[in-house]
């Protein structure tokens, strides 16, 4: 008897330690998960409203000397046509100007800072992010099924449920488009495909066009989030049923 009894407490204790592993590993990959799901929506919206231009580049400033001339030169040009208005008794016009100078400097300016190349590596690097941390977000709930089933810990209902909607969240994000062409379509695109996509939307601006365009792009993620979201609450119900089964709770 105390044999079994030393028994079952070793069982328990590891199946306690296996059970807060894989709950820690779980809850990290579904962070990652909702990190790249916000930031490529983010960056799918960017390109949607033109806030960048396909295959721009940082424009270069050269700084050598024949241009510091030429711009001293244009600068000792604007300031004398300045001094001449000055004594017009037209001069409000050219302070309209000047206020509304330092506003376009600073739109010229935000613009610079952001490309579509920079938005095409967040795309590419979050991209590989995404389906690595879903991968392992599923293998990490089929462990937790075995260790339910090896050491009776109950919850299987609710783990089961978690397990199959992390393949339904794995199906639908796999960019199959790759593989299949056309055929079939899945949320993780790459930047030139969603470049063309966008293109063939402008060019054909119907309903139809419109409505499968954000579908794929917009309605797909929020089916993605939903899910994922619905497969960590049962991870959690089926924590918690583990632990009450293991008397912590």
């Amino acid at each position: 008897m105390a044999d079994e009894g030393r028994s079952d407490l070793v069982s328990t204790t590891d199946c306690l330690e296996a059970v807060s592993v894989l709950k820690a590993w779980k809850n990290f990959f579904f962070v990652m998960i909702l990190i790249c799901l916000v930031v490529l929506q983010v960056s799918f919206w960017i390109v949607d409203a033109n806030l960048v231009e396909p295959n721009s580049v940082p424009a270069e400033q050269k700084q050598d000397g024949a241009g510091f001339a030429t711009t001293a030169e244009a600068g000792l040009i604007n300031l004398a046509a300045t001094v001449e208005k000055a004594g017009d008794a037209n001069a409000p016009a050219p302070a309209a100007a000047d206020v509304n100078a330092p506003a376009k400097k600073r739109g010229i300016e935000i613009n610079e800072v952001l490309h579509f190349e920079h938005i095409a590596w967040v795309i590419r690097v979050f991209n590989f992010v995404l389906i690595l941390s879903l991968l392992m977000y599923c293998l990490s709930i089929l462990f937790a099924v075995k260790v339910s089933l090896v050491g009776r810990l109950g919850g299987i209902n609710h783990i089961m449920r978690a397990f199959f909607l992390s393949l339904v969240i794995l199906v639908l994000a796999m960019p199959w488009q790759n593989v299949f062409g056309s055929v079939v379509t899945g949320w993780v695109f790459t930047p030139s495909q969603l470049v063309a996509l966008k293109a063939k939307v402008d060019q054909n601006h119907t309903v139809i066009m419109l409505a499968l365009y954000y579908l794929r792009f917009a309605g797909l993620w929020a089916i993605i989030l939903g899910l994922a979201i619905l497969a960590q609450l049962r991870t959690n119900r089926w924590s918690k049923a583990t632990m009450r089964r293991l008397g912590v709770l």
